[in-house]
C-alpha cells in the first residue's frame, strides 16, 4: 500500500487550499492507500472539513498561522520551523509528498534530497510575486518531481522556464441533487473577508443595482480581518438588503436557496467557490481575474465574464441578468453541465496516472 503525505501551512485554516486537500486526501483513502496530513501550524481547534478517520494528522506546531496568505513575509515566520519540518517530513515515511505552495516547499527543500517523490501544488497564480521571488521559485521547482498548475494560465507561464509542470485542476468538494431556486431574489457570495477577494467592489456595484432592482438582497458568507470595513461600506450605502452571514457549516446546502452567485475577487489560483455554485446550477457572474474564473467559466461560455476591475460593466451585466429569466435558465444549466468536467472521478485519475 503507497502512502501519501501532503504538507499543508495549517490545515485548520477555512479556504481553497484546505478544502482541496481534504478533498484529495479522503479520494486517497477511498482508494487503498494510506494518507497522512503533516500541517505546519495549528490556529483553530478542529478542521473545519469533513475527513475519513484513517488519514491521520500530524501537526509541527501548536501555534499560530501567521502573516497575509502567500506573502514572503509569512515565509520569514516559517523559517524558524523548517527544522522541525524536516523531521515531520521524515518520520512520516510517505512514498509520495503533495507540497501545498511556495512558502511550503521552500521549507521543505531539505527534504527533497531523498528517494522520494515530491510534487508541488502551486495555489496562487504566476505573476503573485515580485520578480526575484518569481526567479527563486522556479529555480526551487526544479528540484520537484512534478509542479502541479491548476489552471491553463499557470501552466503556460511555468512552461517557459520548467520542463516538469503538469496541469491537474482542483476537483469538485461535492456533489449537488438540488437546483438554484432562479425566483428568488437574492445574489450570494463566498469567500474570506479580505481585500483579495473583492467584496468591497461588490458592495459598490449592487449599490450601482440596488434602486433599479427592489426586493433583492446580497448575502456574503465569510469571515475575515475586512469585516468592519465592510460592515461600514453597507451602512455608508444605506442597504439594509446586503447582509454579511458569517461561517456557516455545509455551505452546500446554502447554494440552491439563491438565484445569482457573484464572484469579485481581485486575483485567485483558481477560485473554487465558484465551481461549487456552478455544481448547484447558479448562474454566475465573475470579474475575469488571475486566474481561474476564466477556465472555469470558459472564457464566458458558461457564465458572465466580466473586465477585472471593470466596476460600470459588472453592474450593467448583474443588472440585465438579475432581470433576465431566459438568461438565468440558460446559465443555470451551463453551469450544472461545465461543473461535470471537475468531478473528483476524473480529476483523480490524473493524479493516479502521476503516482503511479
Amino acid at each position: 500500500m503507497k502512502k501519501i503525505a501532503f504538507v499543508i501551512a495549517d490545515i485548520t485554516f477555512v479556504g481553497g487550499i484546505e478544502r482541496v486537500n481534504t478533498i484529495l486526501a479522503n479520494k486517497f483513502i477511498s482508494e487503498g492507500y494510506s494518507v497522512e496530513i503533516i500541517s505546519l501550524y495549528k490556529t483553530n481547534l478542529k478542521i473545519n472539513y469533513e475527513l475519513d478517520n484513517h488519514i491521520k494528522i500530524s501537526f509541527v506546531n501548536d501555534g499560530s498561522y501567521l502573516g497575509e496568505p502567500g506573502s514572503f513575509g509569512r515565509l520569514k515566520k516559517h523559517i524558524g520551523s523548517q527544522f522541525k519540518l524536516f523531521k515531520a517530513i521524515k518520520k512520516s515515511n510517505a512514498d509520495f509528498y503533495i507540497i501545498n505552495t511556495f512558502p511550503m516547499a521552500f521549507l521543505s527543500f531539505f527534504s527533497l534530497f531523498s528517494k522520494k517523490k515530491y510534487v508541488v501544488i502551486e495555489h496562487v497564480h504566476y505573476d503573485y510575486y515580485s520578480a526575484i521571488v518569481r526567479a527563486l521559485r522556479n529555480l526551487l521547482y526544479r528540484f520537484f518531481y512534478k509542479v502541479i498548475c491548476i489552471n491553463k494560465n499557470d501552466l503556460y507561464k511555468f512552461s517557459k522556464h520548467l520542463d516538469n509542470v503538469v496541469k491537474i485542476s482542483n476537483p469538485l468538494s461535492f456533489s449537488c441533487s438540488k437546483v438554484a431556486d432562479l425566483s428568488a431574489k437574492k445574489i450570494m457570495a463566498v469567500g474570506r473577508l479580505e481585500h483579495q477577494k473583492g467584496f468591497d467592489l461588490l458592495i459598490d456595484i449592487f449599490a450601482k443595482v440596488n434602486k433599479s432592482n427592489p426586493g433583492w438582497e446580497l448575502h456574503i458568507y465569510g469571515v475575515g480581518t475586512c469585516e468592519k470595513f465592510l460592515t461600514d461600506k453597507i451602512n455608508k450605502h444605506g442597504l439594509n438588503n446586503v447582509k454579511l452571514m458569517g461561517s456557516v457549516d455545509h455551505i452546500q446546502q446554502y447554494y440552491p436557496k439563491y438565484s445569482i452567485f457573484a464572484f469579485s475577487s481581485r486575483f485567485e489560483g483558481f477560485g473554487m467557490v465558484l465551481l461549487e455554485a456552478m455544481e448547484c446550477g447558479l448562474p454566475c457572474i465573475s470579474f475575469d481575474c488571475p486566474t481561474g474564473p476564466s477556465e472555469i467559466l470558459g472564457d464566458g461560455e458558461y457564465g458572465i465574464l466580466v473586465e477585472n476591475g471593470n466596476l460600470i460593466k459588472f453592474s450593467a451585466e448583474l443588472a440585465n441578468l438579475m432581470s433576465d429569466e431566459e438568461k438565468k435558465i440558460k446559465f443555470s444549466i451551463l453551469s450544472k453541465s461545465r461543473a461535470q468536467e471537475f468531478n473528483i472521478d476524473k480529476i483523480f485519475d490524473e493524479w493516479r496516472k502521476l503516482i503511479s
